[in-house]
């Protein structure tokens, strides 16, 4: 099995930069999609964490850690993973769509938090004290993230699950569909999100891997994502 280290930032962390201001999008412009697509801010039912403790680890000055990405990914998930992977990423967008940070905070690990609100802290301590004393403010349903599929789950060699998760965000660039890797870890029972991959990064890197199998001779030439 080939493996290659990626440390890139995580796009979607841009894309859905928190604290960035909230716009409204034209009915128009979102497709009529079936109610699994559409994650109402009410499912975003997880207990908030702690602000200090929440803000702390936003600022503790660590380093985001990358994930390996091997070819193939890993094992299948089975049933039961497969339904955590998806209930956690529901309750993620949810959370995401509620505009609720400190529920949000509750969905991910230390390293997660600074991969999807690590935005947040770019203001400075005391700015991201008064943006999480805040009134929550949720997207209007035009502006909802769709979460449109959640495929491929696996099992990593180092116990990590991930999955390619299909979102359309329709407010912000790309402003349509966009494949992203998530990768959950296990803590205290509960899949927390640790890191997240764009497409396109995940796409570049596995076809890296491939290749320097395919000259190695060894099988795990195949497997690479189609365009």
């Amino acid at each position: 099995m080939r493996r290659l280290a990626l440390f890139a930032a995580a796009p979607l962390a841009v894309l859905l930069l928190a604290g960035a201001p909230v716009i409204h999008a034209q009915e128009e412009d979102v497709d009529k999609e079936s109610s699994t697509r559409v994650v109402a801010p009410e499912e975003c039912t997880v207990e908030p964490a702690a602000a200090d403790a929440f803000a702390a680890s936003l600022v503790d000055g660590a380093e985001i850690q990358g994930i390996q990405i091997a070819v193939p990914l890993g094992k299948p998930a089975s049933s039961e993973q497969s339904v955590a992977i998806s209930d956690a990423t529901r309750q993620i967008v949810a959370c995401l769509n509620a505009g609720d940070f400190l529920r949000e905070a509750n969905l991910v690990t230390a390293n997660g938090a600074k991969v999807l609100l690590g935005g947040l802290a770019a203001g400075g301590p005391e700015a991201l004290a008064a943006k999480l004393a805040e009134a929550p403010v949720a997207r209007d349903e035009a502006g909802y993230i769709r979460l449109l599929a959640v495929t491929d789950p696996a099992v990593t060699d180092d116990g990590r699950v991930v999955a390619f998760v299909v979102l359309n965000e329709p407010v912000r660039p790309p402003r349509g569909p966009e494949t992203l890797l998530f990768v959950f870890k296990d803590e205290g029972g509960a899949l927390k999100l640790d890191y997240l991959l764009g497409f396109t990064d995940i796409k570049a890197v596995m076809e890296q891997a491939a290749a320097a199998a395919a000259a190695a001779g060894t099988p795990e030439a195949e497997g690479t994502p189609a365009s």
